[in-house]
C-alpha cells in the first residue's frame, strides 16, 4: 500500500512514491499527492486504478448520478482544502469529516501518526513509516493548498 498523511496545522499532505504489484511483488514509483485545480490537496492509497477514478470524479465536481465504478473497494483517499478542512474518502464516496491536527492512511499509517505525535513534519512521519513498513517508500511529495497549482515539493 503506502503512507499519506495530512496535517491540518501545517497545510500539508505527504505521501510516499511505491506502488506495489500484488501479483508479481515488484515495486515501482508513481505519484499519490496531488494539487488539484481547485487548489484542494488529496493523497490516495490502496487500488490505484480505483484511486485515479475517484480522484477524476472528485475533480470533476463528484458528480452523485455519474459516479465511478471501481473494481474493488480498497482505496482511501485524503483531501484537504484552503481552508484547513479535511476529509477522508473510501469506495463509498461519503465524506468523513476528520477533526484531529493530522490523519494517515495506508499501510505505514501507525508508524506515521506515532510519529507526528512525536513532533514529526508530515514529510518525516512518512520517512519514519518508510523505516518500518516494507510497502512505503523514501521518496516523499509534499503538497500544501495554499500553493499554486503544480508548484510540488519533492524531498
Amino acid at each position: 500500500m503506502t503512507t499519506v498523511i495530512a496535517d491540518r496545522v501545517a497545510m500539508e499532505i505527504a505521501g510516499d512514491s511505491r506502488i506495489t504489484d500484488e501479483s508479481t511483488g515488484l515495486f515501482f514509483r508513481s505519484k499519490k499527492v496531488f494539487l488539484l485545480s481547485s487548489g484542494e490537496a488529496v493523497g490516495i492509497s490502496g487500488s490505484i486504478p480505483d484511486a485515479m477514478k475517484f480522484l477524476e470524479w472528485y475533480e470533476s465536481g463528484c458528480d452523485g448520478e455519474n459516479h465511478p465504478d471501481f473494481t474493488s473497494e480498497k482505496f482511501d483517499a485524503l483531501v484537504l482544502d484552503k481552508n484547513g478542512s479535511l476529509f477522508s474518502w473510501d469506495s463509498h464516496l461519503v465524506p468523513s469529516r476528520i477533526e484531529d491536527e493530522f490523519f494517515a492512511i495506508g499501510s505505514g499509517a501507525l508508524a506515521a501518526m506515532g510519529a507526528m505525535h512525536m513532533g514529526a513534519t508530515a514529510t518525516q512521519a512518512v520517512l519514519v513509516a518508510a523505516k518500518l513498513d516494507r510497502n512505503t517508500d523514501e521518496k516523499v511529495v509534499c503538497v500544501r493548498p495554499n500553493k499554486k497549482s503544480g508548484d510540488l515539493e519533492d524531498f
